[in-house]
């Protein structure tokens, strides 16, 4: 039995608020940072994209202009703790800012943030 397949179409929408989970984003290499850097920047031409990503001690500080935000989500222990770091990231978000959709790079990831999701009607992709 296959899954259907879900179509959006964010190009005849007006502008919304987008926010990228991922534990890996560039200047880290790999696939999952590469397609999360790849997301933002596509989706950044037509919305407004918020990435969240993981919080290093060696994490650069970008001085290039980007079209997207970038937040660290900071944790002691990120593999026992990614539930509650990502759940707590968008918790503290929502005190200011609601987003229309949710974009979770990894199922792990993306475990922390479905019920938050679902109480607030954000759509989890």
């Amino acid at each position: 039995m296959r899954c259907p397949r879900i179509r959006i179409n964010l190009t005849n929408e007006a502008t919304i608020n987008i926010y990228i989970f991922s534990e890996d984003f560039p200047p880290y290499s790999g696939g999952i940072a590469q397609w999360a850097m790849g997301m933002a920047q596509s989706l950044a031409h037509a919305h407004n994209v918020t990435v969240f990503t993981r919080k290093r001690d060696d994490f650069p500080v970008h001085t290039e202009h980007r079209p997207f935000a970038i937040r660290l989500m900071d944790g002691r222990n990120w593999k026992q703790g990614r539930t509650f770091i990502v759940r707590r990231a968008l918790k503290q978000e929502l005190l200011t800012t609601t987003p229309d959709m949710v974009i979770a790079t990894t199922w792990n990831v993306a475990r922390g943030l479905t019920d938050v999701c679902r109480r607030n009607s954000i759509r989890l992709v």
